[in-house]
């Protein structure tokens, strides 16, 4: 009899620790990590940019113009509107106001200038004619083109005091814009500069610029 009871005893707690197990397949949550690359949201940070940019040119050279031995240091401000995009590239309109625009050069006496001494001519203006194309849209990194056209004005008659304080000006150029985030980009670009009066003067000698600059954007 008592063998008996043992057995039943020994049987009934064998049954629940098997029941009181948690198994070691039992379906348990399991959340799957995607390692599938995610495209980077710099492929559309939105259609309007606003920029703040400065330049400097530490020469004149004497391609169009004939002014030489001159500076110039320009700041503007940019807005931009993306007109059209593909995989390959976007195009974009651009409008530059330019409060500040200064040229340093020998002081000029009209018919001559006096190349010990310099002065600085100050001036601003409008570039409100722009179209610049980015290549590579998808990429963090896109290399570009510009080219844009408008005016300076000065305060004192530029680059020589026969010609005038009005000025037209154009520039063709090159450069990259590095996205640092979704809506941010930082620029790094060359761009040949002319200023020209057109003749407005009897005297027109023109001035270039090899002007090297630097920008920050928000998009929009």
């Amino acid at each position: 009899m008592k063998a008996s009871l043992c057995v039943l005893f020994f049987a009934a707690t064998s049954t629940l620790a098997c029941f009181g197990q948690t198994p070691t397949n039992s379906a348990l949550p399991i959340t799957r990590v995607s390692t599938a690359a995610t495209p980077g949201t710099w492929s559309s940070p939105g259609r309007n940019e606003f920029s703040m940019w400065g330049g400097f040119s530490p020469n004149s050279p004497t391609f169009i113009g004939a002014s030489e031995q001159r500076t110039l240091s320009t700041m503007g401000l940019r807005y931009a509107r993306l007109l059209t995009t593909t995989r390959l590239a976007n195009l974009k309109y651009t409008f530059d106001v330019i409060p500040v625009a200064l040229i340093r050069q020998p002081v000029s006496h009209g018919a001559w200038e006096d190349r010990q001494h310099r002065e600085t001519r100050y001036g601003a203006g409008l570039s409100p004619i722009g179209l610049q194309l980015n290549f590579r849209s998808r990429s963090r990194i896109q290399p570009f083109a510009e080219g844009n056209g408008g005016f300076l004005y000065f305060t004192r008659p530029t680059p020589y005091t026969t010609t005038s304080n009005f000025n037209f000006t154009f520039s063709l150029g090159a450069g990259f814009q590095t996205f640092t985030s979704s809506h941010r980009a930082v620029t790094f670009g060359y761009k040949y500069h002319h200023l020209s009066n057109a003749y407005l003067a009897p005297v027109n000698p023109g001035m270039d610029s090899n002007v090297f600059y630097v920008g920050y954007s928000l998009f929009r």
